[in-house]
């Protein structure tokens, strides 16, 4: 239940804030994204194990996938929308600082739990990383250089 709240809640803000006369320029990191946290969750649940969905197998499949294919492309494509001129590095923080909530909200309600020696530290970095490579891919796609100012 609390997955589906959140996923409504994702589509909600898309619904609202979405700026839609640039699907096609954001389209690409739509799909990027989603193709991120797909990598992230074979290594974080499936190889190595940091992380657990708990639940009976259909949730520990369908859980990250519902998440990966509503949640996070809303967020980057939202991201990247109301990226800013300046003060880039203080709004990249500001989304980490977000997302890092959703993930540990999840642990808090007993959706995901990390295995020993996982720390929210690695999430920030993970998630931080997440950012980069959009913010990266989206100036290459651009064909802009990179600045955190």
């Amino acid at each position: 239940m609390v997955v589906f709240l959140i996923e409504a809640a994702a589509i909600l803000a898309f619904w609202k804030l979405a700026d839609l006369t640039r699907a096609r320029e954001l389209f690409p990191v739509i799909i990027t994204g989603g193709f991120i946290r797909f990598l992230e969750h074979y290594l974080l649940v499936d190889r190595f194990q940091f992380w657990e969905i708990h639940g009976p197998h259909w949730q520990q499949l369908w859980i990250p996938i519902s998440l990966d294919l509503t949640v996070w492309p809303v967020v980057f494509y939202l991201y990247i929308q109301f990226l800013p001129p300046k003060n880039r590095l203080l709004y990249g923080i500001l989304w980490v600082g977000l997302m890092l909530f959703n993930v540990e909200s999840l642990k808090v309600l007993k959706v995901i739990s990390m295995q020993k020696g996982w720390h929210i530290g690695y999430s920030a970095l993970l998630i931080s990383f997440n950012f980069v490579f959009i913010y990266v891919i989206w100036n290459w796609l651009q064909g802009k250089p990179i600045s955190t100012t």
